[in-house]
């Protein structure tokens, strides 16, 4: 598909899946996915050097690598990634859970996201944010 880059892992070495990787809000959600699904937590990304970041970096370091951000930040998030969409920065995309997604239900996260992602995953995700569960 046009338009997607190189890929990297959590290792922060190369892979050319086509498939973006999603930062996820907590461990449960990866764990309970299952392998092979590409999601990564924040922790483990880059050696969790991105924890405390401030948005706008973090939204501009997953963009330079690919990958998606997916979390409960309904509050900033969106606004700083529009931000620098309109700026002609841009952002890899961007996942956000609704407010009655509890985030201690784990298992209501991962099906969320692992039936989202059989739909979206070949997606243009530059720019792009989604909201689940979807209406």
């Amino acid at each position: 598909m046009a338009g997607r880059s190189r890929r990297r892992d959590a290792d922060g070495g190369g892979r050319d899946d086509r498939a973006p990787e999603e930062v996820a809000n907590d461990r449960g959600v990866r764990q309970s996915v299952g392998r092979g699904f590409p999601i990564i937590h924040i922790s483990d990304w880059q050696d969790g050097a991105w924890l405390s970041a401030k948005d706008p970096p973090l939204l501009m370091a997953l963009r330079e690598s690919g990958i998606i951000l997916a979390g409960f930040d309904r509050a900033s998030i969106p606004m700083h990634a529009a931000k620098l969409t309109r700026e002609g920065l841009g952002h890899a995309g961007v996942i956000l859970f609704r407010r009655l997604v509890p985030a201690i239900a784990y298992g209501m996260q991962a099906r969320l996201l692992a039936g989202f992602w059989r739909e979206a995953s070949d997606w243009d995700w530059a720019d792009r944010i989604e909201y689940l569960p979807r209406p």
